[in-house]
Protein backbone atom coordinates (compact mmCIF):
# COMPACT_ATOMS: atom_id res chain seq x y z
CA UNK A 1 0.00 0.00 0.00
CA UNK A 2 1.26 3.51 -1.02
CA UNK A 3 1.73 6.03 1.74
CA UNK A 4 -0.63 8.36 1.12
CA UNK A 5 1.51 11.44 1.97
CA UNK A 6 4.09 9.78 -0.26
CA UNK A 7 1.27 9.57 -2.90
CA UNK A 8 0.04 13.38 -2.36
CA UNK A 9 3.77 14.77 -2.66
CA UNK A 10 4.33 12.56 -5.87
CA UNK A 11 0.66 14.29 -7.37
CA UNK A 12 2.24 17.71 -7.27
CA UNK A 13 5.59 16.91 -8.27
CA UNK A 14 3.56 15.23 -11.55
CA UNK A 15 1.20 18.45 -11.79
CA UNK A 16 4.28 20.90 -11.40
CA UNK A 17 5.57 19.02 -14.27
CA UNK A 18 2.59 19.16 -16.38
CA UNK A 19 2.08 22.66 -15.38
CA UNK A 20 3.44 24.01 -18.85
CA UNK A 21 1.59 22.01 -20.81
CA UNK A 22 4.32 20.08 -21.73
CA UNK A 23 6.38 17.04 -19.75
CA UNK A 24 9.64 16.98 -21.56
CA UNK A 25 12.05 14.25 -21.48
CA UNK A 26 14.20 15.39 -18.48
CA UNK A 27 11.51 16.46 -16.68
CA UNK A 28 10.09 12.52 -17.38
CA UNK A 29 13.12 11.50 -16.40
CA UNK A 30 13.23 13.34 -12.75
CA UNK A 31 9.55 12.05 -11.82
CA UNK A 32 10.46 8.78 -13.07
CA UNK A 33 13.34 8.99 -10.46
CA UNK A 34 11.03 10.45 -7.70
CA UNK A 35 8.81 7.77 -7.76
CA UNK A 36 11.47 5.34 -7.10
CA UNK A 37 12.30 7.64 -3.96
CA UNK A 38 8.61 7.96 -2.80
CA UNK A 39 8.23 3.87 -3.14
CA UNK A 40 5.48 4.80 -5.91
CA UNK A 41 4.48 1.82 -7.74
CA UNK A 42 5.08 1.93 -11.71
CA UNK A 43 1.08 1.31 -12.63
CA UNK A 44 0.18 3.99 -10.33
CA UNK A 45 3.24 6.49 -11.43
CA UNK A 46 2.07 5.68 -14.87
CA UNK A 47 -1.68 6.50 -14.02
CA UNK A 48 -1.04 9.75 -12.41
CA UNK A 49 1.31 10.94 -15.32
CA UNK A 50 -1.59 10.48 -17.11
CA UNK A 51 -3.69 12.26 -15.15
CA UNK A 52 -1.01 15.30 -14.98
CA UNK A 53 -0.78 15.45 -18.45
CA UNK A 54 -4.11 15.80 -19.03
CA UNK A 55 -4.61 18.41 -16.43
CA UNK A 56 -6.38 16.81 -13.29
CA UNK A 57 -3.95 16.35 -10.89
CA UNK A 58 -3.85 19.18 -7.99
CA UNK A 59 -1.01 20.81 -6.35
CA UNK A 60 -0.77 19.93 -2.58
CA UNK A 61 0.81 21.56 0.50
CA UNK A 62 1.88 19.50 3.33
CA UNK A 63 0.84 20.08 6.59
CA UNK A 64 4.31 20.31 8.53
CA UNK A 65 7.18 22.84 7.75
CA UNK A 66 10.14 19.72 6.89
CA UNK A 67 7.49 18.20 4.32
CA UNK A 68 6.81 21.79 2.89
CA UNK A 69 10.62 21.87 2.71
CA UNK A 70 11.35 18.65 1.40
CA UNK A 71 8.66 19.05 -1.43
CA UNK A 72 10.21 22.54 -2.41
CA UNK A 73 13.45 21.06 -2.87
CA UNK A 74 11.82 18.57 -5.05
CA UNK A 75 9.46 20.94 -7.04
CA UNK A 76 13.00 22.99 -7.95
CA UNK A 77 14.08 19.75 -9.64
CA UNK A 78 11.45 19.02 -11.22
CA UNK A 79 11.08 22.70 -12.55
CA UNK A 80 14.68 23.12 -13.55
CA UNK A 81 14.86 19.54 -15.05
CA UNK A 82 14.51 20.98 -18.86
CA UNK A 83 17.04 23.75 -17.88
CA UNK A 84 14.85 26.57 -17.54
CA UNK A 85 11.93 27.60 -15.56
CA UNK A 86 8.47 28.48 -17.91
CA UNK A 87 5.99 31.24 -16.18
CA UNK A 88 3.77 28.63 -14.97
CA UNK A 89 6.67 26.84 -13.28
CA UNK A 90 7.83 30.20 -11.88
CA UNK A 91 4.50 30.65 -10.59
CA UNK A 92 3.81 27.87 -8.75
CA UNK A 93 7.34 27.32 -7.40
CA UNK A 94 6.74 31.25 -6.10
CA UNK A 95 3.05 30.64 -4.50
CA UNK A 96 4.54 27.49 -2.68
CA UNK A 97 7.68 29.25 -1.22
CA UNK A 98 5.03 31.75 0.05
CA UNK A 99 3.47 28.75 2.56
CA UNK A 100 7.06 28.55 3.83
CA UNK A 101 7.81 32.07 4.35
CA UNK A 102 10.19 31.77 1.65
CA UNK A 103 11.20 35.21 0.06
CA UNK A 104 11.19 35.55 -3.97
CA UNK A 105 15.31 36.34 -3.53
CA UNK A 106 15.58 33.32 -1.93
CA UNK A 107 13.53 31.49 -3.86
CA UNK A 108 15.25 33.29 -7.07
CA UNK A 109 18.50 31.76 -5.46
CA UNK A 110 17.84 27.97 -4.78
CA UNK A 111 16.38 27.90 -8.46
CA UNK A 112 19.55 29.38 -9.90
CA UNK A 113 21.90 26.98 -7.55
CA UNK A 114 20.15 24.27 -9.30
CA UNK A 115 19.70 25.29 -12.37
CA UNK A 116 23.88 25.67 -12.69
CA UNK A 117 24.31 22.28 -10.99
CA UNK A 118 25.33 19.47 -13.49
CA UNK A 119 22.41 16.85 -13.94
CA UNK A 120 22.52 13.88 -12.56
CA UNK A 121 24.03 10.66 -14.58
CA UNK A 122 21.08 7.95 -15.53
CA UNK A 123 21.65 5.58 -12.57
CA UNK A 124 20.20 2.52 -14.43
CA UNK A 125 22.52 0.07 -15.97
CA UNK A 126 22.75 -0.63 -19.66
CA UNK A 127 20.56 -3.04 -20.53
CA UNK A 128 21.96 -6.68 -22.62
CA UNK A 129 21.67 -6.77 -26.11
CA UNK A 130 20.07 -9.83 -28.05
CA UNK A 131 23.40 -11.85 -26.82
CA UNK A 132 23.52 -10.93 -23.44
CA UNK A 133 26.59 -8.49 -23.69
CA UNK A 134 25.52 -5.52 -22.01
CA UNK A 135 25.48 -2.47 -24.30
CA UNK A 136 27.39 0.54 -23.75
CA UNK A 137 26.01 3.47 -21.61
CA UNK A 138 24.99 6.08 -24.08
CA UNK A 139 26.54 9.25 -23.62
CA UNK A 140 25.16 12.45 -23.63
CA UNK A 141 25.69 13.99 -27.08
CA UNK A 142 28.23 16.84 -27.32
CA UNK A 143 30.20 17.88 -30.09
CA UNK A 144 33.26 16.61 -30.85
CA UNK A 145 36.55 18.17 -29.77
CA UNK A 146 39.03 18.89 -32.74
CA UNK A 147 42.59 17.57 -32.39
CA UNK A 148 44.86 19.97 -30.86
CA UNK A 149 46.90 21.36 -33.58
CA UNK A 150 50.30 18.98 -33.73
CA UNK A 151 53.47 21.70 -34.44
CA UNK A 152 53.38 24.70 -37.14
CA UNK A 153 49.80 25.25 -38.51
CA UNK A 154 50.19 25.44 -42.64
CA UNK A 155 49.05 28.70 -44.24
CA UNK A 156 45.97 28.37 -46.42
CA UNK A 157 46.67 28.82 -49.85
CA UNK A 158 46.42 32.69 -51.62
Amino acid sequence: MVDAAARRAFSTLVAAACIDGDLSAPEREVIHRKATEYDIPVGLMRELIDQGVKGKLAVAVPPGAAERESLLADLIDVACADGRIEAPEHHLLAKFAGHLGLELKDLRARVRQRLQKKPEAPTRAPAPDRTGALAPREEPLTAPRPPAPRGPTPSPPH
